[in-house]
């Protein structure tokens, strides 16, 4: 190559670096990119139906694409995009979508809900309106009932009180006459407003039919239904009380292996015979032993009482003697021990008390005959209760206990509370000039062949 063409090579270099000169890079901002290049800036979705709406849009062009040219499907085939598969997918993203936002809705914001329900979605707002109007319901249900639930409810403790002496309850309902007779006002206070509610609930209904032609029997008929319907809280506790009174003496010692009856004489019996044996004591075990016990009071010391094993069963003792007036008891195998009565039942020796020390087990100085109320324990194991007097015969009361280990002292405590209940008995069925409530027992109080005792005593109830 001549120099002239090497000259002239190297001067059309020359021009040409002249010519391209170093460019400065700016970064664009993205309003100004979106100035200059439109078409670089992608739309982004302003929600998430705005992402649906375009999958669904991108949905549509693939099946069209897929119905279009054979071209263009086998493009979109090599390329795995078929319609199928895009229509599969858009169902899967859109799913997931809508309970992502659920979600993220009625969990996630549920504190935002709370202020205002528009910004979570229906949901919520479904939600705490339901819990608004469930509340709501309840208190109109509570405030138009309430006079009714009263009633029941009174008469539901008067009931109890009654049928369970022994019971706390009756204790609190029973514990001086001032708290009886406050307890059975708010009963029949109650009773009255109960009555006075269902009349004026078929009032409005009369006065409804009133304004109606040819109803003139059917107000009739509801003016009888009222005057029956008034009565009803004034008698209606009686065969509920009736039918309480079955159940519990014939279920409460259900859960007990012991179920035991105490049949004791009634005043009439005492008065004019003064019998040897004052009761008897029937006693079933686990629903296949019966056991006969017999409790007879000694003539010439008539606070001395003997419990006598009238059956063959080597769970019991065959005699058990207790001494009243000196708080003794003796076993017919030698054994002697002391009970106290002050400031309640307990037998020290043998660990046994009261479960429930703040309920007196006798009440001899109260202004009516009170039943014998029992509940001992040996070292936190029931071993005797006093249940609840026959509702047709206040001579008899139900008694449940526990055999096995705890059989002796069942008998020792049985005995002492049949000697208390024969008590109760000549009270419970004397007339109201033959008793008085001095706290004095039977043979103190009438005498050992059963005087007339005096005559200025209340009527026991």
């Amino acid at each position: 190559m001549s120099s002239e063409s090497q000259h002239g090579a190297t001067a059309s270099t020359s021009a040409a670096s002249e010519q391209i000169q170093p460019v400065e890079l700016q970064a664009l901002s993205p309003v100004e990119d979106q100035d200059k290049h439109p078409e670089r800036v992608e739309e982004k979705p302003a929600s998430d139906q705005d992402a649906i709406t375009k999958l669904e849009e991108g949905s549509e062009t693939a099946n069209a694409a897929a119905n279009g040219e054979e071209a263009n499907g086998t493009e979109n085939k090599k390329k795995g995009l078929s319609a199928d598969w895009l229509t599969k997918r858009l169902k899967r993203e859109r799913r997931g979508v809508s309970l992502g936002r659920r979600f993220r809705n009625c969990v996630g914001s549920i504190g935002d809900c709370i202020p205002d329900g528009d910004d979570c979605g229906d949901c919520c707002g479904i939600m705490f309106k339901g819990i608004g109007y469930g509340i709501l319901g309840l208190l109109v249900v509570g405030l138009v009932l309430s006079p009714l639930l009263l009633y029941g409810t009174y008469m539901y403790f008067l009931n109890y009180a009654d049928i369970f002496p022994g019971s706390k309850v009756a204790y609190d309902v029973w514990k001086t006459q001032t708290t009886g007779t406050v307890f059975g006002f708010f009963y029949w206070f109650t009773a009255t407003l109960a009555a006075s509610y269902l009349v004026l609930l078929l009032g409005l209904g009369i006065a409804g039919l009133a304004e109606e032609d040819g109803c003139a029997p059917c107000i009739c008929f509801a003016v009888v239904l009222m005057v029956f319907v008034l009565t009803i809280p004034y008698w209606l506790r009686f065969p509920v009380l009736n039918r309480m009174y079955n159940d519990a003496w014939q279920n409460s010692c259900n859960n007990w292996e012991i179920r035991a009856i105490l049949n004791n004489v009634d005043y009439t019996e005492y008065l004019y015979s003064v019998p040897e044996q004052i009761g008897n004591i029937s006693v079933t075990i686990n629903n296949t032993e019966d056991v006969i016990f017999s409790i007879n009071r000694r003539p010439l010391t008539p606070l001395i009482y003997d419990m006598i094993l009238e059956s063959n069963s080597p769970s019991f003792y065959a005699n058990v003697t207790y001494d009243l007036e000196n708080l003794q008891i003796t076993t017919s195998n030698g054994l002697n021990t002391t009970y106290t009565v002050e400031p309640n039942l307990a037998f020290p020796s043998l660990n046994l008390s009261l479960a429930n020390p703040g309920i007196p087990w006798v009440r001899p100085d109260y202004y009516t005959c009170w039943p014998t109320s029992v509940n001992i324990v040996h070292n936190g194991v029931g071993v005797l209760q006093t249940v609840t007097v026959n509702q047709n015969d206040c001579t008899q009361m139900l008694v449940c206990g526990t055999a096995g280990d705890e059989s002796e002292n069942f008998q020792i405590v049985l005995g002492l509370t049949a000697v208390s209940q024969f008590q109760y008995a000549i009270c419970c069925t004397a007339a109201a000039n033959q008793v008085s409530f001095s706290g004095q027992a039977p043979e103190d109080q009438f005498g050992d062949n059963g005087g007339d005792g005096e005559k200025n005593g209340k009527k026991g109830g």
